[in-house]
Order: structure tokens, then sequence, then C-alpha cells
């Protein structure tokens, strides 16, 4: 019996020592690679299975992966391209940090969703409650009670209270969203499409950047014009 515990025991002990480890090492990776915004929703979620208040928390990376998406959206790949000799190197890290902040902001649009829905829930259940005991106080003054009346005003005035601090919560979660999400969808189509540019665009950089493309087309539009 003893050993069958001590099995037991040392079991227990390596499935705690590996979910620490494993962790401390996806934790460390992350900072190793400057990737803080995805260091906070690591930290987030770590707060979160252990029962801490992360509001301020959620907050903070929220609007910091708000105000990464936001800047990524105002850079001009020709100005970061202009004064620089490794430009497929440059090209390809901007690819990839937009790769990883757009995988961060589907995790946050996500969550927003699902609380967002939660909200809406919650809010509809206290309105169904208020409705109840608003039935309540007018059958409570049909029956002369007034302790009926009492508890259930107060019990209405909760519910209305309850109906607005969800509808509160939610209203600013939705902006929340609404402004990643327009973000969002705006990098990426502009990663995707020079994510499928890349090369054109390496090559052919100097060309874009001085506006000759056009030139060019419409030259080579009017050469076979004139050859027919």
């Amino acid at each position: 019996m003893l050993k069958i515990n001590l099995n037991k025991f040392l079991f227990l002990l390596f499935i705690v020592l590996w979910f620490l480890w494993s962790n401390f090492l996806f934790a460390n990776y992350i900072l190793e690679n400057d990737n803080i915004s995805l260091f906070l929703v690591w930290l987030h979620k770590w707060i979160s299975s252990n029962n801490f208040d992360d509001n301020n928390i959620e907050q903070e990376w929220i609007l910091n992966l708000l105000k990464n998406i936001k800047n990524h959206a105002e850079v001009s790949v020709i100005s970061m391209l202009e004064f620089t000799v490794m430009k497929e190197i440059v090209l390809d890290k901007y690819l990839n940090d937009t790769d990883i902040l757009l995988n961060n902001v589907w995790f946050v649009l996500s969550s927003l969703k699902q609380d967002i829905a939660l909200l809406e829930s919650d809010m509809n259940d206290c309105l169904d409650k208020k409705d109840l005991y608003d039935k309540q106080f007018f059958e409570s003054i049909e029956l002369y009670d007034q302790i009926y009346m009492n508890e259930s005003l107060q019990s209405s005035v909760d519910a209305q209270k309850c109906v607005w601090e969800n509808r509160i919560k939610m209203n600013a979660k939705i902006v929340l969203y609404d402004k990643l999400n327009y973000y969002y969808e705006f990098v990426k189509t502009k990663y995707n499409y020079i994510q499928s540019q890349r090369q054109l665009i390496i090559r052919n950089f100097d060309l874009i950047k001085n506006g000759l493309i056009d030139e060019l087309v419409i030259t080579k539009e009017a050469l076979n014009t004139l050859g027919n």
C-alpha cells in the first residue's frame, strides 16, 4: 500500500512540475522573442486560472493591442523600406510581427465577443426579473400588503441596477470590439496583400517608390498600340 501511494505521489509531483516548467518555458520563449502582447495574453490567462482580479490587466493588454494594431495600420511600407539595404529582412520582420499581432487580436476579439454575449444574457435575465418584481409590486398593492410591496420594490430596483450595470459593461466592450475589429480587418487585408506581393515589392521597390510602375504600364500599352 505504501508503495502504491508513493507511486501516486511521484506521478502527481511529475505532473505539477511538468505544468510549471512548461508554463515557464512558454513565458520565457515569448519574452525572448520580444512579444509583449502575447506575454500579456498568457499572463492574463495565468492570473485568471489562479482566481486573481485580472480586470485591470485585461484592460491594459487590450488597449496595448489596440495601440499596436493602429500603429501597424498606419505604417507605410515604402517609408519603412526606403532607407534600408536589407529590404527583404525588414519586410519579413514586418510581416512576421504583423502575423503575430493579428493572431493576438483575433484571440482578444473572440474573448470580447464571448464576454458581450454573456453580458447581454445577464442583462436580459435581469430584465425578466424586473418585469416579475414589477408585477409582484402591483399585486402587493391590490393585496394591501406593505411588506410584500417593499420587498418587491427593492427587488425591482436591484434588478434595474443589474440591467444598467450589464448594459454599461456590454456597451464598453462593444466599443473596444468595434475599434479592434476595424483595425484587424484593415491590417489583415494589408498583410495578405503585402504577403502575396512580397517578391514583386522587393524586386521592383525603386520603381514602386518613384511611381514609375504606372508610367511603364502606360508606355507598354502605347507601344502595343503603335505596333498593331
